[in-house]
């Protein structure tokens, strides 16, 4: 119970609970852990301890937070932890982990692998850190810190292991059970790890042998962690997966499984490690190379074998119930492999539980028609992703059809069946236009929450980058504007507001506080100069080498200002990060799209630059490197590019025609999936903003009808789902927003966001209050 005089706080994802005593900067807190069946249970009895003695504590405030706490994607370092305790001296610290340990006793809870466990037998475990948030000063992100004997702020470790650190003098009992513990966690087993191949918090998956030298895959499974929806916890699911794979030992299209071992309380599966990639990264490698009817006839020879290897399943009494792209593997020759069985089950028994891959997964279905479905969904989704959206749009599928005809020419039995299965039946897309992206963005902004301003991809809600260009709140209002329309002030105010609240915390470089404050600035909030300032003078952190959070970021954004200024501000700014930045040698790594955006802008600030000649060799190295040509094209990559040759064709037009030519050349032969802005058919439109020729201008439209075609209509408007994701987003990146900024580039004949990241281009006024006519597309041919 909680004491009368106690205060009651939410803090994010907390409930606070203080007696008003203020607190040390670190000490021994207590995390205690548990399962959602005992979660009431557990946090009765830690609240009554702490009131006794007035102990501040805090709590996860809701059973799906709790869930996600200990779900398979947590963070590894701090799964577990349901209920913090601060207590106020090391005396007081020992007290509570005895009792809450006794109190607790028999109590299940995931293993917090940060701490030390205090008791072999009660979900309590204890580590030295800091009781509020600190950071490391000088670190271009965030790094939690304490505070050392001699006053300075140190990085607070926060691994997956316990330690203790050096200027600490621990209590007694801590050490004592620190030897305890480490004299249990012995290992004796013939299976050596060579590889971490995935870590997630329900276990990692690793490459390594056996005691006889086999090559061998091995699965983790930690207690209690990655709750299914089925009340089974990780170590329930690997054991029932051995079971399936058992069962399907005589399928030679699925992996072969050795056994199950358990080393010290985590469990183990054994598998046959095969050679080969999965469907998803194959499939993306052959439409790159391949293209039109050659791709689709790859594609439907490939899904033909799957289609079989999952009959033979069923035939061995199995329902796989969880196929997607990730689940097949294919070897060099294409042979298929069937793989990951968590969520099969005996063909002549119900579904345990209704999970899946979004998009794949039919709740409706059961037996041999749920795997129907999901190879039905397969065979569409290697053209593109419509049909995954199902659940989001009824009408994704015909469309989804409708567009793999118009650039594959699709076909044949299995397209005809897998259509059929699917009911996709004639949709008429939806008009995609400003008016309808805006309404959607406006009925989801939530000024009332301090994290969040609008709903975006699942980057949106890590650390700080709500606020940000890319996925927050600052690259939607940049493209809102674009639009023709002057973003609400409410907004403006939130994002000043909230950019200014976190400086010290969040990342200083353009994917956090740089980028906020160029948009502030174009927006004509004197914010974005104080944010701007505030950088350079007070968390000037820049060492690395990137867009993101170092140099190369930090010095387009204060090009911007200094170039908005007429040359006035930052001027020092530039020189001290000019004289900082690398420049490329033949063959470096240091070249990269992102890097050749930051020449391009100190070209764009000195048309005389020493290493000019190094720098166009080099962008001309990249582009010519066709292991570099695909990667190039996703994760901002065009971009990048484009707007680098863009700056430099401002300043030495010989040069920057060429580069731009050769930028559109490689836009030309994109063939993938991914729409968002930044890359994929985004980026392809973008680095066409200004195009005139009839080709170019056929490629354009094209590539927004592939934007187009995955837009959402909702009864607020039309929405964009996050890319790979069954979740509407308002961010540039991959939503909304982004769609608005393709618009308004296209409509002005003026990529938009070279206002942002290539400053050192001329650009035309942004259209007025009143927007012009809206871009719209019907959809696909």
């Amino acid at each position: 119970m909680q004491a009368a005089d106690a205060r009651v706080t939410q803090r994010n994802i907390w409930t606070v609970v203080a007696f008003g005593e203020e607190l040390p900067e670190q000490g021994w807190k207590i995390h205690v852990s548990t399962t959602p069946a005992l979660a009431r249970a557990t946090l009765a009895v830690a609240a009554a301890l702490c009131a006794d003695r007035k102990v501040d504590f805090k709590y996860l405030r809701s059973k799906t937070l709790l869930d996600a706490m200990n779900g398979k994607y947590a963070p590894r370092a701090s799964s577990g932890k349901f209920l913090t305790v601060y207590p106020r001296d090391d005396d007081q610290s020992v007290y509570l982990l005895d009792a809450l340990a006794r109190e607790l006793k028999g109590f299940p809870g995931p293993y917090v692998l940060n701490d030390l466990s205090w008791s072999d037998d009660s979900p309590v475990f204890t580590r030295y850190g800091a009781y509020r948030e600190l950071t490391v000063p000088g670190a271009e992100t965030p790094v939690p810190a304490i505070r050392d004997d001699r006053g300075r702020l140190v990085p607070d470790p926060r691994g997956v292991a316990f330690t203790i650190p050096d200027f600490v003098s621990p209590p007694q009992a801590v050490l004592a059970r620190q030897r305890e513990v480490t004299g249990q966690v012995v290992v004796r087993s013939g299976l050596r790890v060579t590889e971490a191949l995935h870590i997630s918090n329900g276990g990692g998956v690793y490459r390594g042998t056996d005691a006889s030298g086999r090559r061998v895959l091995l699965k983790e499974a930690r207690p209690f962690t990655a709750p299914f929806g089925s009340g089974s916890d990780a170590v329930e699911l690997l054991h029932h997966e051995f079971q399936m794979l058992s069962r399907c030992r005589a399928v030679p299209e699925v992996v072969d499984v050795h056994g199950i071992e358990r080393l010290w309380n985590h469990w183990f599966l054994v598998e046959e490690f095969i050679e080969g990639r999965t469907l998803a990264a194959a499939a993306a490698d052959q439409r790159e190379r391949l293209g039109g009817r050659r791709y689709a006839e790859w594609a439907g020879a490939v899904l033909d074998k799957v289609a079989a290897a999952v009959k033979k399943v069923h035939e061995a009494g199995v329902v796989i119930g969880d196929i997607h792209p990730r689940n097949i593997m294919l070897t060099a020759d294409d042979a298929v492999r069937l793989i990951d069985f968590e969520a099969a089950y005996p063909i002549d028994r119900p579904r345990p539980y209704a999970v899946g891959a979004p998009g794949f997964f039919a709740p409706d279905k059961d037996d041999a028609d749920a795997d129907a479905h999901a190879i039905a969904v397969l065979r569409l989704r290697l053209f593109n992703d419509l049909p995954s959206l199902a659940p989001l749009d009824p009408t994704a599928v015909a469309r989804g059809y409708a567009l793999a005809k118009a650039r594959y020419q699709v076909g044949g039995p299995g397209i005809a069946e897998a259509v059929d299965l699917l009911g996709a039946a004639a949709a008429e897309h939806p008009v995609v236009d400003d008016e309808s992206l805006r309404s959607f963005i406006k009925a989801h902004a939530t000024p009332e929450r301090d994290d969040l301003l609008f709903p975006g991809s699942s980057l949106s809600t890590s650390g700080y980058r709500g606020r940000n260009v890319f996925d927050g709140a600052a690259g939607v209002l940049w493209a809102w504007r674009c639009s023709g329309v002057i973003p609400p002030e409410p907004w403006l105010d939130w994002l000043a507001r909230r950019a200014w609240a976190v400086r010290e915390h969040a990342t200083p470089g353009f994917a956090g506080t740089l980028g906020t404050a160029t948009v502030l600035d174009l927006l004509g909030h004197p914010r974005g100069r104080d944010l701007a300032d505030y950088v350079a003078h007070e968390r000037w952190v820049f060492t690395s080498d990137t867009f993101d959070a170092g140099r190369f970021g930090a010095l387009v954004g204060y090009l911007g200002f200094h170039l908005r200024s007429g040359g006035a501000a930052h001027g020092d700014t530039l020189a001290r990060l000019a004289a900082s930045l690398p420049f490329p040698e033949p063959g470096s790594s240091v070249v990269t799209p992102h890097s050749l955006l930051g020449w391009a802008g100190l070209l764009a600030l000195d048309p005389t630059l020493s290493r000019r000649g190094a720098m166009l060799d080099a962008f001309a190295e990249l582009l010519d490197d066709r292991e570099t040509g695909p990667s190039a094209r996703r994760y901002r990559g065009l971009t990048m590019l484009a707007l680098a040759a863009g700056q430099i064709a401002a300043v030495a037009p010989a040069d920057g025609t060429e580069l731009t030519a050769r930028v559109r050349a490689l836009a030309r032969r994109y063939r993938g999936d991914a729409r968002s802005t930044l890359h994929g058919w985004g980026a392809v439109a973008l680095a066409l903003a200004d195009a005139e020729t009839e080709a170019d201008l056929d490629l354009r439209a094209a590539a927004v009808a592939e934007m187009h075609a995955r837009a959402v209509r909702t009864t607020e408007g039309i929405a964009v789902p996050a890319e790979g994701l069954l979740r509407l987003s308002c961010d540039l990146t991959a939503g909304s927003a982004g769609l608005l900024l393709v618009h308004a580039s296209l409509s002005s004949g003026v990529n938009r966001l070279a206002d942002l990241l290539a400053p050192g281009l001329a650009t035309r006024p942004i259209a007025g209050s009143v927007p012009g006519p809206s871009l719209t597309v019907a959809g696909p041919p």
